[in-house]
């Protein structure tokens, strides 16, 4: 999976749209989907600063991979998928790719946008149950698959 850089439009050709309708257009120069971009967004407002009580990062490499929000101190992958990942294709593809990282060592939590657009909180949830299970003396989280308790 690589990804592309930034290529920044002339602002010229803008115009004097809002700022919204700016970075929609920078992002569609891109290729960039706007929900996307939303949803990172969201998921990253709670989890910046240890707002989970660890540092997290964004974008961060892992292997030859790059993963949407990694926890070095748990080893915790973070993923958001967006409607680009809900072909047969993708599945396989992020299964695979899901495997390599493990590998390492890294436990993985996948949503989609929907689930962080729609339930954020449910999802920060999620999140923190792993948190919680991972610095626990018995994990509820381990061999990258998280055991949901109740």
């Amino acid at each position: 999976l690589k990804r592309r850089s930034f290529i920044m439009p002339d602002y010229q050709r803008l115009g004097s749209h809002s700022i919204e309708r700016n970075i929609r257009t920078i992002l569609f120069f891109n290729g960039v989907s706007f929900s996307v971009i939303i949803c990172h967004t969201i998921l990253w407002s709670k989890l910046k600063g240890k707002g989970l009580g660890f540092k997290f990062r964004r974008q961060y490499s892992i292997g030859r991979f790059i993963v949407d929000f990694y926890c070095p101190a748990l080893k915790l992958a973070i993923e958001i998928d967006g409607n680009s990942h809900y072909t047969e294709a993708a599945n396989i593809s992020d299964r695979a790719r899901e495997e390599i990282i493990e590998r390492y060592g890294c436990v993985f939590l996948r949503f989609t946008n929907q689930e962080i657009y729609e339930n954020s909180d449910g999802a920060i949830a999620k999140i923190m149950e792993c948190i919680n299970g991972l610095t626990s003396p018995t994990p509820l989280c381990k061999g990258g698959v998280f055991n949901h308790v109740e």
